[in-house]
C-alpha cells in the first residue's frame, strides 16, 4: 500500500469525524482541569485537530474570559467541555451560546435533557459521554448529536471498563450519531484500530500533557517518559512516592503493578485513601504507621 493510499485510507475512516468537528483530523484534545486552556487548546485546533477548553470550576466570568483568549489564538474550531454538577451549569451553557461556541461537551456524570436542550438551542452540537451501551441510546434520544465512550485506562471522570471493552459493546449498535473513543491511546496505530471498528475519530489527553504548548510543570510532564523507560528496562513494579499526577501512568504499566504511596505533607490535605492507590499489602500497613494517618 502506497503512501497516498494510506493517506486516502485515513481520510475515509475518519471523515464523519472530521465534518462533524469542522478540523482536518478527527482528533479531540481531552479536557484536562487547569492544563486544557487557552495555549493547549489553540495549538490543538492550530496543528488541525479540535482542542477542548476545560471549564472545571471556573465561574462564567473566568470561562468567558478563557474563551475570548482562546478566540485570539485561533481562528479554527474548538469546543468547551462542562461538568455537569457545576452550580451554574446553565449559565456556563448561556456564556457558550453567548460567544458562539461551536461544540459544548458535558462531562462528569449523566447529562439531563433539559441541559442537552440548551445547548442545541444556542446553536452549538452537545457531546456527552457515555459508559455503557443503554445509557448511549438514552443520550441520543435526548438530543446528544455525538458521543466519546472512555475507558479505565483514561483519566478524569471514568468508569471500571476498558476502552476495549466498551469498543465493543457500544461501537457496533450505534450508527446514529459520531462516537470518539477514548482512554489510554497514545499512537497513530491505536487510533486507525479503533476507527477501522467504526470510531469517528478519537480523543487524547495524558499524550498532549507533554507537549510544549501545554501549561503543566516539566517534573509533571516527564512521568510518562520515567515510567516508559522502566518498563522498557523490564520493571514490573512501579513505587510513586508524594502527590499523585493528575493521569495516573497506567498506561505505560497496568494499574496492578503500579503503587502510589503518599508523603507525611501530602497526607495532610486528605482524610481517605487517593483514588489511584493500589498498594500491596505491607506497603498498605507501612502507610497506616504514618502520624498524619487518620481514619474516618
Amino acid at each position: 500500500m502506497t503512501q497516498t493510499t494510506k493517506h486516502q485510507k485515513l481520510d475515509s475512516i475518519w471523515k464523519r469525524g472530521c465534518d462533524f468537528l469542522g478540523t482536518e483530523h478527527a482528533i479531540l484534545g481531552g479536557a484536562m482541569s487547569w492544563i486544557s486552556e487557552r495555549n493547549l487548546v489553540s495549538a490543538i485546533s492550530n496543528a488541525g485537530g479540535f482542542g477542548i477548553i476545560a471549564c472545571g470550576s471556573m465561574n462564567p466570568d473566568m470561562l468567558a474570559a478563557e474563551i475570548k483568549a482562546t478566540f485570539e489564538l485561533t481562528k479554527k474550531p474548538f469546543g468547551v467541555n462542562l461538568i455537569t454538577m457545576h452550580p451554574e451549569l446553565d449559565a456556563l451553557i448561556d456564556v457558550c451560546t453567548e460567544l458562539k461556541v461551536s461544540h459544548v461537551v458535558l462531562a462528569g456524570g449523566l447529562p439531563s435533557s433539559a441541559s442537552i436542550k440548551r445547548i442545541k438551542e444556542g446553536g452549538a452540537k452537545a457531546i456527552c459521554f457515555s459508559p455503557a451501551l443503554i445509557l448511549a441510546k438514552k443520550l441520543i434520544r435526548s438530543g446528544a448529536d455525538a458521543l466519546v465512550i472512555e475507558g479505565s485506562e483514561a483519566g478524569g471522570h471514568i468508569g471500571p471498563v476498558s476502552t476495549s471493552v466498551l469498543v465493543q459493546e457500544i461501537l457496533p449498535y450505534i450508527a446514529k450519531v459520531p462516537v470518539f473513543v477514548a482512554g489510554g491511546i497514545g499512537n497513530g496505530k491505536m487510533m486507525a484500530s479503533y476507527m477501522k471498528l467504526g470510531a469517528s475519530g478519537c480523543q487524547i489527553g495524558t499524550r498532549f500533557v507533554c507537549s510544549t504548548e501545554c501549561v503543566a510543570h516539566e517534573n509533571f510532564k516527564k512521568i510518562p517518559e520515567a515510567v516508559s523507560v522502566l518498563r522498557n528496562a523490564g520493571v514490573k513494579h512501579v513505587m510513586i512516592y508524594g502527590p499523585w499526577p493528575l493521569h495516573p501512568p497506567t498506561k505505560y504499566i497496568p494499574r496492578n503493578h503500579v503503587s502510589y504511596i503518599p508523603t507525611a505533607s501530602h497526607m495532610d490535605l486528605i482524610n481517605s485513601p487517593p483514588r489511584y492507590w493500589y498498594p500491596r499489602r505491607q506497603e498498605q500497613k507501612e502507610w497506616k504507621k504514618q502520624p498524619s494517618y487518620r481514619r474516618t
